[in-house]
């Protein structure tokens, strides 16, 4: 089931959201959220790049392609998506509560579902070296 969940996350993550504001972190001054974060456990990879785009993928790798897109919003701690890259859950929002718990690892918790990621839903994202 865990497996599935990655999966499903993945296809959430993937999408898209509005404006890039500033959280806790490390990566930018202007966006902290900037750069690549991967699922702890899991193959899960999201980049969040300074102009509040993002993508998402599932085997471990942004290179080969991605899975979903689209534009994310930060108002803090609230962090929502809106997917509009071709792929999966195109024309859908999610949103999560995230909350910086080391300087390079963010918790997540779905409170608004979307894109097969159910409310109440948990995991934990840590900044990687991947592209």
């Amino acid at each position: 089931m865990r497996s599935t969940a990655s999966r499903l996350f993945v296809a959430a993550v993937a999408a898209a959201a509005v404006a890039a504001t500033a959280c806790g972190g490390s990566e930018s001054a202007s966006n902290p959220l900037s750069g690549t974060w991967a699922e702890s456990p899991g193959d899960m990879l999201i980049r969040f790049d300074e102009d509040g785009t993002f993508v998402v993928d599932a085997d471990g790798s942004l290179e080969n392609g991605v899975f979903t897109g689209g534009r994310y919003k930060r108002e803090d701690p609230r962090l929502s998506f809106t997917f509009s890259k071709d792929g999966m859950c195109r024309g859908e929002t999610l949103a999560w509560h995230v909350e910086f718990v080391e300087d390079d690892a963010l918790a997540v918790e779905v409170v608004d579902g979307g894109c097969y990621m159910e409310k109440g839903f948990h995991t934990k994202l840590v900044r990687s070296e991947s592209s």
